[in-house]
């Protein structure tokens, strides 16, 4: 359903351009196979027998425009020079709740604003990889996916009302949708093109940048969706009243039963420290970071204990008034996390791990 919905939006001829005389007949040779994996509508093998040779250059000239689409958009280029706008927690916190909506709406059109100068920056990083790494079909497929995000988002018209915004995050609902395996499509992608990377630097500042990006886009667009519900102790996505306790307790009993459901057993998790302290946390990232924490804890203890008796595994909790620390000890080893009450920050290009 999503691609459906986004390529009725891009049929309206977003990807056009002309053949630049950089680009070589080697180039659109080497992607022609696989740019029919998400280039349905060019049909390579229509054949006339009075004209053969005519259509095959026809396609051949349709195969390359698309090719070079993705580097001649000049909406791309104006909105990639453009810096970004990040929010803290605390201002997406304290940025009010209105009876009426309107808190939606001026969420609403911050990201209206906001998400194309983002993705636009991620286009502008495809761009900058080295063309035959750039050229793999996963990688294009990725890059594609934002070009046609980038026009679906910043096409769509002013937003004055809330029927205009319920129609608007519809198709970012369709959008996240639609890139939910990014992520694996760009693993693969490297992977598979390792033997052309000659600059590894290059390549783990990419991903960095996009990965980070693609966390603080998400997470900024997951909040604005999740003001639509009433959740309690929530302000979309945002748990006013965290407890890093109830977090570990829940995860542990996940994470015990599959743990159990593999080996037939499954240590104990102790909690200790500040185990009663509660505060606003975005919690998603956290969620998953702890799931593995627990994960690799439990895993350890029982491969290296076979006898009726498995350790515990403590968690200890240590809180400040800007930061907190979750230890994990197990099998002589102690695994910390720090976390940012008050700094995290709904961004992207980042260096520091308590960044979003």
């Amino acid at each position: 359903m999503s691609s459906l919905c986004i390529q009725a939006h891009l049929r309206r001829g977003i990807l056009h351009g002309s053949t630049p005389p950089a680009f070589s007949v080697a180039c659109h040779r080497y992607l022609s196979d696989d740019f029919q994996r998400f280039h349905p509508k060019i049909n390579l093998h229509q054949s006339d027998d009075n004209n053969v040779a005519g259509l095959h250059h026809a396609d051949e000239t349709k195969r390359f425009q698309n090719v070079t689409s993705f580097y001649y958009q000049s909406a791309i280029d104006a909105a990639a020079v453009q810096p970004s706008v990040r929010l803290t927690p605390a201002a997406i916190l304290y940025s009010g709740k209105s009876a009426d909506g309107s808190h939606i709406l001026r969420s609403c059109q911050y990201l209206h604003n906001e998400l194309p100068v983002r993705i636009a920056h991620r286009v502008n990083g495809f761009r900058n990889l080295p063309f035959i790494v750039g050229c793999h079909p996963k990688l294009l497929q990725v890059h594609e996916l934002y070009i046609r995000a980038f026009h679906i988002l910043s096409d769509f018209g002013p937003i004055r009302d809330l029927e205009q915004e319920r129609q608007w995050s519809e198709t970012l609902r369709c959008l996240l949708d639609d890139h939910k395996d990014v992520v694996t499509q760009l693993a693969e992608g490297f992977s598979e093109c390792r033997k052309y990377i000659h600059d590894e630097a290059l390549i783990k500042t990419f991903l960095d940048r996009t990965l980070t990006s693609r966390l603080g886009i998400r997470m900024l667009s997951e909040h604005h969706l999740s003001l639509h519900e009433e959740k309690p102790n929530h302000v979309g996505i945002i748990n006013i009243n965290f407890s890093p306790r109830k977090l570990i307790e829940k995860k542990a009993d996940f994470i015990g039963s599959v743990c159990e459901a593999k080996y037939g057993k499954a240590p104990n998790v102790k909690i200790n420290g500040h185990v009663n302290v509660t505060f606003p946390y975005i919690q998603a990232p956290l969620d998953y970071i702890l799931g593995e924490l627990l994960k690799n804890a439990m895993r350890a203890t029982v491969e290296s204990n076979h006898g009726s008796v498995i350790p515990d595994v403590t968690v200890t909790i240590a809180n400040s008034d800007h930061h907190f620390v979750l230890s994990l000890q197990y099998e002589m080893l102690n695994s910390s996390v720090c976390f940012s009450r008050s700094e995290t920050k709904c961004g992207e290009d980042n260096r520091r791990s308590s960044q979003v």
